[in-house]
């Protein structure tokens, strides 16, 4: 096989990407429980770029694990409700949005949050092919930062 035959093989560069949604959150809601922000981990490939009927390259996300900041973790500021009851309920309104759409899209130029490189992915089977590694290494590091919970 020639070099100008040969295929490219593209090393993946996994990465962990803390999304804020705190957005979605009613305002008056926000204020009652001191929330001050809230979203999901997401983890992509950095390398992967993906077109969605369009010519503008995306990446794809898959959803990892909630996460949530209060004003003041300390549990006598809040005044009359449970601080993990309400931990709870938006932990279980995230992963219930986390688990409804479990990947997004988001344009490469758009992606601008913190991120957290992955030291130690998966290595490829040597009769492994790109999909299929690429499915399986999704799968094991969402297995492995669900159990893990990663802090920026």
């Amino acid at each position: 096989m020639n070099t100008a035959t040969a295929m490219k093989i593209i090393v993946p560069d996994w990465r962990l990407v803390k999304l804020d949604d705190t957005h979605f959150c009613d305002e008056n809601w926000r204020r009652e429980v001191k929330l001050k922000a809230c979203g999901v981990f997401y983890l992509y490939d950095r390398n992967r770029h993906v077109h969605c009927c369009e010519l503008t390259p995306s990446y794809e996300l898959h959803a990892v694990a909630t996460w949530n900041e209060f004003e003041c973790e300390d549990p006598t500021c809040f005044d009359e409700c449970n601080p993990e009851r309400v931990r709870e309920a938006v932990d279980d309104v995230l992963r219930d949005a986390m688990y409804e759409q479990s990947v997004i899209y988001v344009w490469t130029f758009q992606l601008r949050a913190p991120e957290q490189i992955i030291a130690h992915p998966p290595e490829r089977e040597a009769d492994e092919d790109e999909e299929a590694f690429y499915d399986r290494a999704v799968e094991e590091l969402r297995e492995y930062y669900q159990g893990n919970s990663p802090w920026f």
